[in-house]
């Protein structure tokens, strides 16, 4: 589900993989780039990050980041970041409605599926 972007960038909430334990709610975020971004191991054209954000405390940790070329060829992995507060009105805040509050975008957000979700990100950043 499309839930937020910039020039640059458009982010989706992964519904199938939000799962929630107490305050926690964990899910993938899926993000394509209007521009690819360099790097040694070749253009980083989309990225999925693995995130668990705690409802009440309104604070995100990134588990991972995975980057890949449009191709779905991978190109660079990050690990853990540290427990970071959720700044009001940016994308994670945007998640966070999504994960914690039962925030639900219209059916024209939504894309099943990668290549889907690419199109509609890119409509969307041009």
């Amino acid at each position: 589900m499309l839930f937020g972007g910039n020039a640059q960038a458009a982010n989706f909430a992964v519904m199938d993989t939000l799962t929630r334990s107490g305050d926690v709610a964990s899910l993938t975020n899926y993000r394509i780039y209007a521009d690819p971004i360099p790097s040694p191991n070749g253009p980083i054209q989309q990225d999925i990050t693995e995130l668990d954000i705690d409802c009440s405390a309104r604070t995100v940790t990134t588990r991972a980041v995975h980057a890949f070329q449009h191709s779905g060829r991978w190109v660079a992995s990050f690990g853990p970041e540290p427990i970071e507060p959720i700044q009001r009105n940016q994308t994670w805040d945007l998640l966070a409605g999504v994960a914690c509050d039962g925030v639900r975008y219209p059916e024209s957000q939504i894309a099943r599926g990668p290549n889907a979700a690419r199109e509609l990100g890119l409509t969307k950043l041009r």
